[in-house]
């Protein structure tokens, strides 16, 4: 749940800047804020460069939006991976390495169970 709260949040706080953007390249077109702040020459409104600007900067801010979003979820499945030590089968939680059990039963809310496969019976079998 965590990680979805995640993705939310930077998807939002993209949004709120994309809008403050738009809101920006409307208010200096409407007020001449050049003109105003810095004394500028005066301009005349154009909301066909509004329209414009508004439109590239929303077809860019959709390019961003999917591509933050396929990252993020590739990011997600990376995290998801579950590092386990091939000579003695600890597992890598929080810097340090815990028995496969202790695993299973503190941080995956699994209780263990010992026992044998297929193989393993077989093996036993056959060396007896």
């Amino acid at each position: 749940m965590e990680q979805k709260d995640t993705i939310r949040k930077i998807v939002v706080i993209e949004i709120i800047v994309f809008l403050l953007i738009i809101v920006f390249i409307w208010a200096e077109e409407i007020f001449d804020l050049p003109h105003m702040l810095l004394n500028a020459e005066p301009t005349p409104v154009n909301y066909e460069e509004s329209f414009m600007e508004t439109f590239i900067f929303t077809v860019i801010f959709g390019f961003l939006i999917y591509h933050t979003i396929k990252i993020l979820m590739k990011i997600r499945n990376l995290e998801s991976f579950v590092r386990i030590c091939s000579g003695c089968h600890k597992v890598y939680v929080n810097g340090r390495w815990v028995l496969l059990e202790e695993y299973f039963n503190s941080y995956a809310n699994k209780k263990t169970s010992h026992g044998l496969c297929d193989d393993c019976k077989n093996y036993y079998k056959k060396s007896n």
